[in-house]
């Protein structure tokens, strides 16, 4: 029977093999007989009938071929049908070539064209493709036929058995049921037998210190800044490559036990160094792959062939976690990028005793020294001995030294500063800032209200390193009071603190404890002993924050008064005021009463700010001063006196704006009236 044979063998091979037994046909039959050729996939490029395989799409390692030939067709088995039979032991992806040659001359390789999966099991691989074929076929169209078998390492575990064999059958159907031809083969069996295996990649793996990287090879074209303290590299070098796992993806993995913010770089020799991420990012606790993460994932066939060497750099901000972080390099392989969690490990040869490279980096906060510096010391203390003591009166000023202890490691790049906060009250003063060698600089005149924070030294902002490499170990600051600006009970703390050198969110850890001076409210009580009747009254500046109550007692506690002497207040229209929680407002008197001939002193109250005397800074002052500044309306004494808030002796433009700020809350009681 002819038939426009085109041979064999494509992807879909059912399972076929079921126990049993088959008996020849009848005690004269004879078996035909075949020689049957191994062909190891390395050998393919030499082997007659093997020379055109397209070997260069397979892996020879898991390669291999069948030549069979039908030498004698026996007798009695004519209408059989002939096949190869396959036999797995494993499940696998596979391909699967055959060709064919005889009186019809020889034909091109044909089959599957990609891999396959196939269960463990026998299968007739003729039959199942469609192209059954008698033993009488065989020998008189076909003569030899070729078959190949690939399978794909990257599909089974460590081993996989396969054989193939020609064998009869008294139908397709009956592929289960086998008699095996008796063949003359080349190796020790009855069928071709093969069992893949495959073998881990031998690789020699280095550390390398960041503080190598300047003499090592490549690493010296690192031209990213990194804090030596946490940063490491490693050096991947191709020994031995193995064999089954050309198809894996083959990346250092680097494992953090605790989240930090990291960079990755990786390099493959003459690619140069790429980044794995865009700068620093925010790292979980796991696995990370290098590689991947830049983009670069290759299979490593490619690494064994073509790289053989690839390095990578791994750097962690020694801010982003607290306390020891572990960090784990090693050389892994997965079947695919997005397998990282369940990685196959290389078989390394490292520098080191260990399976891998296990570093522990630990963050250390800077330490630093602080020391106070009050009144007579300012004189006697190295560099505030310096200040300019007929332009700054030091007698009320604090002063601070921060010298650096230990410069600690991962906050290299941070700001280093003094803030000044004031509490209890609001303060006005001078701040002064000094880097050692650089000389005393002003700040200005800075008002603080109650709990503000303020700066000392933040232009120019040097960071912590710098202070360090700069030779600046030290620097210190002062803040001068303005004893006018204090209106209440206030407190000064100079703190020493470190600050992430981003615009938002920035983190900060204070350095050590704050130095704090306490002052008291600024007070200067005018009394005189004899006024003229038709003198005016002398004036008495109070603030708006007093009340009858507070004026009385703390001229009481000011031991002001003379024997039986008592104080009252009265108002502008001199009545004395009984309720000792009114406010204090312009215009009023404060009267001190001798009781034994009824003379009194008597002092005209003015509050600034307070221009209409009603106790507080409203939108009604405002508009007093500005007819006396613009309408030329003019003021009485005291009412002018306190609408002066500049002190240039008259009620302005500038004294409007200022009240206008206050009004509007863009200053503080203290910045008016010490302005």
């Amino acid at each position: 029977m002819k038939r426009s044979l085109s041979l064999l063998l494509a992807v879909c091979l059912a399972f076929a093999l079921v126990a049993g037994a088959f008996a020849a046909p009848s005690s004269e039959a004879v078996l035909p007989t075949a020689s049957v050729k191994f062909v190891e996939g390395k050998d393919f490029a030499t082997t007659e009938g093997f020379t055109d395989f397209p070997i260069g799409n397979y892996d020879t390692d898991y390669l291999i071929g069948a030549v069979l030939t039908l030498e004698n067709t026996g007798s009695g088995y004519d209408n059989y049908f002939v096949d190869c039979l396959l036999t797995l032991d494993a499940a696998t992806e596979a391909k699967l070539l055959g060709k064919y040659s005889g009186r019809f001359g020889t034909f091109a390789w044909q089959g599957s064209t990609a891999y396959t999966a196939i269960d463990a099991g026998t299968y007739a691989v003729m039959s199942e493709m469609g192209y059954p074929m008698t033993v009488a076929e065989v020998a008189d169209e076909v003569g030899t036929f070729y078959c190949a078998f690939s399978a794909d390492p990257y599909t089974f575990d460590e081993s996989l058995n396969v054989s193939l064999a020609l064998k009869l059958y008294e139908e397709p159907v009956d592929s289960a049921a086998p008699v095996y031809i008796d063949a003359q083969k080349t190796i020790d069996s009855d069928n071709v037998e093969k069992c893949f295996t495959k073998t881990l990649p031998e690789v020699d793996v280095q550390l390398i210190n960041a503080s190598d990287f300047a003499v090592t090879d490549v690493f010296k074209d690192f031209a990213v800044e990194c804090d030596s303290d946490f940063t490491v590299g490693a050096i991947f070098n191709v020994s031995d490559p193995g064999k089954g796992y050309g198809e894996y993806v083959a990346d250092f993995v680097l494992n953090l036990d605790k989240a930090a913010k990291i960079r990755l770089f990786g390099n493959y020799g003459r690619y140069g160094w790429l980044e794995g991420t865009a700068g620093w990012y925010d790292a979980a606790e796991g696995n990370h792959m290098i590689m991947n993460s830049a983009d670069m994932a290759i299979d490593f066939n490619y690494v064994a062939n073509s790289v053989e060497t690839f390095y990578c750099i791994f750097t962690a901000k020694g801010d982003s976690f607290s306390g020891d972080l572990g960090v784990n390099l090693n050389l892994k392989l997965f079947k695919s990028p997005e397998d990282g969690e369940t990685p196959v490990y290389l078989a390394p040869t490292l520098t080191s005793t260990s399976d891998n490279i296990a570093l522990t980096f630990t963050s250390v906060i800077p330490t630093a020294t602080i020391t106070s510096v009050q009144g007579a010391d300012f004189a006697s203390t190295p560099v505030f001995s310096a200040i300019d003591s007929t332009k700054y009166d030091l007698s009320k000023a604090i002063g601070a030294v921060f010298s650096i202890d230990n410069a600690g490691a991962g906050y290299d790049d941070w700001i280093a500063d003094f803030e000044i906060t004031a509490t209890g009250g609001s303060i006005k003063g001078i701040f002064l800032g000094n880097y050692g060698s650089y000389g005393w600089v002003e700040a200005g005149t800075k008002a603080l209200r109650q709990n503000e924070k303020y700066v000392v030294v933040n232009d120019p902002a040097f960071t912590s390193v710098e202070v360090l490499t700069e030779d600046v170990v030290n620097f210190y600051c002062v803040f001068i009071p303005i004893e006018k600006s204090l209106v209440s009970d206030a407190s000064i703390s100079l703190r020493l603190f470190i600050t992430e050198p981003v615009e938002e969110n920035a983190r900060r850890i204070d350095i050590g404890t704050p130095v704090t001076k306490s002052y008291e409210k600024y007070r200067e009580f005018v009394i005189k002993d004899e006024v003229e009747p038709s003198a005016p009254a002398p004036v008495q500046e109070l603030l708006i924050t007093d009340t009858v109550d507070s004026v009385k007692n703390e001229i009481i506690n000011a031991q002001i008064l003379e024997g039986e002497e008592t104080v009252i207040i009265r108002d502008s229209e001199g009545t004395e005021i009984t309720d000792n929680t009114s406010k204090i407002g312009t215009g009023m008197q404060v009267v001190i009463i001798n009781p034994e001939d009824g003379t009194e002193k008597v002092n005209t109250i003015i509050v600034k700010g307070d221009v209409d005397g009603d106790g507080d800074i409203i939108a009604s002052d405002l508009e007093k001063a500005l007819e006396n500044s613009v309408d030329n309306i003019e003021l009485d004494e005291p009412n002018s006196l306190a609408g002066d808030l500049n002190h240039d002796g008259v009620v302005d433009g500038i004294d409007v704006a200022i009240m206008e700020m206050y009004i509007s809350g863009n200053a503080s009681y203290s910045e008016i009236v010490s302005a």
